[in-house]
């Protein structure tokens, strides 16, 4: 597929993620005051922001994998004011991106995005996984046997080590062990100091 009918398709795709989310469409080209507020999160409590459409937009691009500049170039009307040159305009749109890129809570949240984006893969993964363990690679398999708890590597498996001490209360056993015995039980127990019979 050429790259032309790869940017139209992603140009649909965003057409109807910005329905979806109802983005609303310039209708002034002068106008700036669509984008006055338009990449300002609302802050709703201490600690916690609240995307703006636009910002949600722009998160849901970057989970995808598109880069900043396939973003920046999807969204121009939104982050750039009409009216003067493209290459203006999209040095703009990609400078408004790499601003919200470098706040902390975006950056938390495209996290968050696609982390559950993995997560709700993970059956995709694991079929993946399986597919590629019965098609004969051993590492596919092992991976998916230790997954499951069948399989160990041999270098994995540790002895554990045990210190015994032997601390200064414990008499030393002699050649008659009775004998030390009986000359431990006879000692006196202090108060306080535990002792084994």
């Amino acid at each position: 597929m050429g790259s032309a009918k790869v940017y139209q398709s992603l140009r649909s795709l965003l057409g109807i993620i910005v329905f979806a989310m109802g983005v609303p469409e310039p209708k002034v080209p002068q106008a700036h005051d669509l984008l006055a507020g338009s990449t300002k999160a609302v802050v709703t409590k201490p600690g916690s922001v609240e995307p703006t459409v636009l910002e949600n937009a722009i998160l849901d691009l970057y989970v995808r994998g598109l880069s900043r500049r396939k973003v920046a170039r999807l969204l121009i009307n939104y982050l750039a004011a009409p009216g003067e040159s493209t290459d203006r305009r999209m040095r703009i749109a990609v400078r408004r991106l790499r601003n919200l890129e470098g706040r902390k809570w975006f950056r938390d949240m495209l996290w968050d995005r696609a982390m559950q984006k993995l997560d709700l893969s993970t059956p995709q993964i694991l079929d993946g996984l399986a597919r590629k363990a019965t098609e004969g690679r051993v590492d596919a398999a092992k991976l998916a046997l230790s997954i499951t708890g069948r399989y160990t590597e041999q270098g994995d498996v540790q002895a554990t080590q045990v210190n015994i001490v032997f601390g200064a209360d414990i008499p030393r056993p002699s050649r008659h062990g009775i004998a030390s015995q009986k000359v431990a039980e006879d000692e006196p127990i202090i108060e306080g100091e535990w002792t084994e019979s």
